[in-house]
Formats: structure tokens, C-alpha cells, sequence
């Protein structure tokens, strides 16, 4: 469920966060499409997140950056396996996290753990809806599948800035082809969209 509070979420002019409506909608693919575009020009970190499932710890990533009785932060350190943390490590990104938690405010309490250890020189990539519910991202790209009219993504669908038509490969060249990066003189990113 959707955070309803109010956000006075933190603007990271350096991330870019893919949302979808539901699974196997392609959220991954887009996500490493984008990482194989900037990682020859950037340092790119990926995050992806979820909910905690008992039992479910150790297939997260191999190395167990913060724990909590709430919330893991997983540093995955293999590349050669199907997890999504491991296919963005393949795609090209300098370092990848998972981050799953039991509840909306812990992964609040988690984000709070992580970027701010990010320097705003490094593309962050994420893979994530709730992550919306604590910072402000620079884009927000949504991957809309048959679920796109269930009332919880209401709220995501109107936060998006770009609508993708899940596991549409010419859709998704396009989107990518229209995303730039920026730095400015003291070397901070900035992304955004090429008109």
C-alpha cells in the first residue's frame, strides 16, 4: 500500500527510479538498458527493493551491509547469477544494492541509511514504487502492465513522468534514447529527459 502521508521528500537530482505496475512487466530490462547506456561515462550504483519475506534473507546479495529487525541492506557482490541485483552488476553498474524491509517506514528508515552515503557525482538507478514515498528522484519512469488500473497505482501513475508499455522493447529503446546526464562545474548530475 501506498505511503498517504505527506512527503517533504529530498530532491536527488542524480537518481532515476522505474516504477511498474506489477511483476514481469520488464522493470529489470529497462533498468539495465539504462546502465549499459551510462556506465562507459558514469559511475553507476542500482537499488532495487521489496518487501521482506520470512525465510526469504539469503537469497538477497552476499554481503549483508546493515541489518535491522525491519529492514536488510544486501551489497551484492556476484555477477553471474539471474537475481536482478546480479543482472545489474552484468549490465555494467559500478555497485548494486538490495534493499527489502517489512513495512513503508522502514524503508524510509533504510534510504535513510544508504544515499546519503552516495556522492551526487554517481548515477543512481532504482528499481522501486515505494522509494517515491521518501525522495524526490530527478525521473520517475513507470512500466505499465495489466494492473495499471488497480486504485494503488493511482497515485504512482500521476507522480510518473514517463508512461512505458510494459515489455515493449521499441518502447523502451525510446525512452532510454531520450534520457541525458549532466554534470555541472562542481560535478554533481543532473538527469533529464532530451527534447
Amino acid at each position: 500500500m501506498i505511503n498517504k502521508q505527506i512527503c517533504m521528500c529530498k530532491y536527488f537530482s542524480n537518481v532515476l527510479v522505474v516504477g511498474g505496475t506489477g511483476r514481469n512487466t520488464g522493470k529489470t530490462t529497462l533498468v539495465e538498458q539504462l546502465i549499459r547506456k551510462f556506465k562507459d561515462q558514469y559511475t553507476v550504483v542500482a537499488l532495487k527493493t521489496s518487501m521482506l519475506l520470512p525465510g526469504e534473507e539469503y537469497l538477497h546479495g552476499r554481503h549483508l551491509l546493515k541489518k535491522s529487525d525491519t529492514f536488510f541492506i544486501y551489497e551484492e557482490d556476484n555477477s553471474e547469477g539471474k537475481k536482478d541485483s546480479q543482472r545489474f552488476l552484468k549490465a555494467g553498474a559500478k555497485k548494486s544494492y538490495f534493499i527489502s524491509a517489512n513495512s513503508n517506514k522502514a524503508f524510509g528508515i533504510a534510504m535513510q541509511e544508504l544515499l546519503p552515503k552516495q556522492d551526487s557525482r554517481i548515477l543512481i538507478i532504482v528499481e522501486s514504487n515505494v522509494i517515491l514515498d521518501y525522495i524526490k528522484p530527478a525521473v520517475f519512469l513507470m512500466v505499465v502492465g495489466e494492473n495499471m488500473n488497480k486504485p494503488k497505482y493511482s497515485d504512482l501513475l500521476n507522480k510518473a513522468d514517463k508512461l512505458i508499455i510494459a515489455m515493449n522493447k521499441i518502447s523502451f529503446n525510446r525512452v532510454v534514447d531520450t534520457i541525458d546526464v549532466k554534470t555541472n562545474k562542481l560535478g554533481i548530475l543532473k538527469i533529464e529527459f532530451i527534447p
